[in-house]
């Protein structure tokens, strides 16, 4: 039975890596491994990029959910020492 493995990205660049990360390009590494020797199916959140989305289509064991980026907090209230 193939078990099923499931990544939250962090939202900042998507994946596939097509605007880089170091996160991201790993992420992708092991999700190519992944699909020349099958052994588990993954589902990963990542963050909605058009040029990701048609990548993503070649990746056979493999499930993105693609979400619209979001503003958690901005940099200024960071400083400020708010949240």
């Amino acid at each position: 039975m193939i078990k099923n493995i499931g990544i939250v990205m962090p939202g900042v660049l998507p994946v596939p890596a097509v605007q880089g990360g170091g996160i991201e390009q790993e992420i992708e590494l092991l999700l190519r491994s992944n699909e020349k020797n099958f052994q588990f199916h993954f589902f990963v959140f990542t963050v909605k990029d058009d040029k990701a989305t048609n990548l993503q289509g070649k990746f056979k064991h493999t499930t993105f959910i693609n979400i619209a980026p979001c503003l958690l907090y901005t940099s200024d209230a960071a400083d400020d020492g708010e949240s």
